[in-house]
């Protein structure tokens, strides 16, 4: 009979468990021998924390298989068998995942994050978490007198672990200034700020993410802490009086006037800032109507390499930073739009956007697209997406189908319905022409209670948006009914 791959060892079940007189001579010479061995010099280690996300939660058998899969992966990995053979390497168990402890090399842990973030994405039901941190340990043996290791480096990586989600990389500051002078890597490292561990203990979080691999969605523990980013240096201000420590008197006028000048320039120029930027009122009597003849009232990334009219439709492929339409600034509206997907990807789009950076972002992920047949709700602080809800969708989405998108936004509350309008798939015939609740989302801080509306790519979605109407309740009171 051939033992399954992921199950426990048969000796390991049959093992009789130890008597308290065993367990009290064993952790007597452990601790004899322990003692009579040298401390080991201190080393800087480079240190991999990963965990099943959700471990604790799932039935016994399951922790077993996915613990199993988990290792298996991680054996295989490129840069851990490198590391083996050099051995620059040592692997402690950790219960519900494994740390991964390298030498030499700073950049490893990050290689082999990539590698088994990559490898898992064939296995959807493993949902992990990463950490990374370079820092001292010492090489100690553990009771079995096998080789183990010790230090601040272990304990900083799984706590920088902990404080990611299912998807997520995240670095301390030593390893992101590591990879910040290495070209390959620095365009995949993002800044998210500080995360309290405990009342009054911090931690430098940055998060790893490529268009594929990681979770580019601020950790939930970051969003809750209220802490603001560091910064990554000192305002210019700040600056020039610490720098400057006039002996006299007559030295702190000059610095004082300069100071007010500065002060008084800069405020005069946010004034007129703000008026330059003030959005326009919001749309209350009239209808916004698009049928994409040009982007003229659009605003468009300075790249543009991701958008294109075709045929009197706006059409999006790669296109990751917003386009948006500046003069329209609605409260409570209703919108809708027709969309056709070019391949299977799924597509999104932004409500009540404040800016290129500041927006609810909404995602309707095909069976190819980056959370397959979900549909993904999000707000965009700085850049930074947050989710707010996920659903799964019931309708069938296919490359060349074609759906009518039809939404209404009401103070907090977005609800979010697709009619299929043309479809040649396996279930064409059932679900053509019907509609379909996709989602009704409460955002509860209502961050954004007013904005205009765009559209963009979050992974390798490709679709076309034309005969697009947004309108506010005052206008065309009679709403599409919404089903049941």
């Amino acid at each position: 009979m051939i033992a399954d791959e992921y199950s426990v060892p048969r000796k390991v079940l049959e093992a009789q468990p130890p008597s308290k007189q065993s367990l009290a001579a064993l952790e007597t010479g452990a601790i004899q021998a322990a003692e009579s061995q040298p401390l080991s010099a201190l080393e800087i280690a480079h240190v991999l924390s990963v965990e099943i996300a959700g471990y604790a939660d799932l039935p016994m058998d399951q922790q077993t298989r996915l613990l199993g899969r988990l290792l298996r992966i991680v054996s295989h990995t490129k840069e851990l068998a490198r590391a083996q053979k050099a051995d620059q390497l040592i692997s402690l168990p950790t219960g519900e995942g494994l740390t991964l402890v390298f030498f030499s090399n700073p950049v490893a842990p990050v290689q082999c994050a990539f590698e088994i973030a990559r490898a898992i994405k064939d296995h959807p039901e493993i949902k992990l978490r990463m950490g990374a941190h370079s820092g001292p340990v010492y090489r100690i043996a553990d009771i079995n007198a096998n080789r183990n290791v010790a230090g601040e480096a272990i304990t900083t990586a799984q706590r920088v672990m902990e404080c990611g989600d299912a998807g997520h990389i995240l670095l301390s500051k030593t390893v992101a200034d590591t990879l910040g002078q290495l070209g390959s890597w620095a365009q995949q490292v993002h800044d998210c700020g500080e995360c309290e561990l405990k009342p009054g203990a911090r931690i430098h979080l940055f998060n790893l993410y490529t268009t594929e691999l990681g979770n580019s969605v601020l950790p939930e523990r970051l969003c809750s802490n209220d802490l603001a980013p560091l910064q990554a240096s000192a305002p210019v201000a700040a600056k020039a009086i610490a720098s400057t420590a006039p002996a006299t008197k007559k030295a702190k006028l000059p610095l004082i006037i300069t100071l007010a000048t500065l002060i008084l320039a800069g405020a005069i120029t946010a004034y007129f800032t703000m008026l330059k930027s003030a959005p326009p009122r919001p749309l209350s009597t009239s209808v916004f109507h698009e049928e994409f003849p040009n982007l003229d009232r659009w605003a468009k990334p300075a790249s543009g390499s991701g958008w294109a009219i075709a045929k009197e439709r706006l059409e999006l492929k790669g296109q990751e930073e917003i386009i948006w339409v500046p003069d329209v600034y609605v409260e409570d509206f209703t919108m809708q739009f027709h969309l056709k997907l070019l391949n299977d990807g799924g597509a999104a789009w932004a409500l009540r956007v404040q800016d290129a950076k500041n927006y609810y972002l909404f995602y309707l992920s095909g069976p190819g697209g980056l959370f397959p047949n979900r549909f993904t709700s999000y707000m965009v602080r700085n850049g930074m997406r947050n989710q707010i809800g996920a659903v799964a969708i019931v309708p069938h989405l296919e490359a060349n189908g074609e759906y009518r998108i039809e939404i209404s936004a009401r103070k907090n509350e977005f609800v979010h319905r697709i009619r299929i309008n043309n479809m040649s798939g396996e279930f064409a015939a059932e679900e053509m022409g019907r509609v379909f609740n996709l989602a009704s989302e409460i955002e509860q801080t209502n961050a954004f209670a007013r904005g205009s509306i765009g559209f963009l790519t979050i992974d390798k979605e490709r679709f076309q948006v034309d005969d697009l109407d947004v309108w506010p309740p005052q206008t065309k009171p009679i709403e599409p009914e919404l089903p049941q």
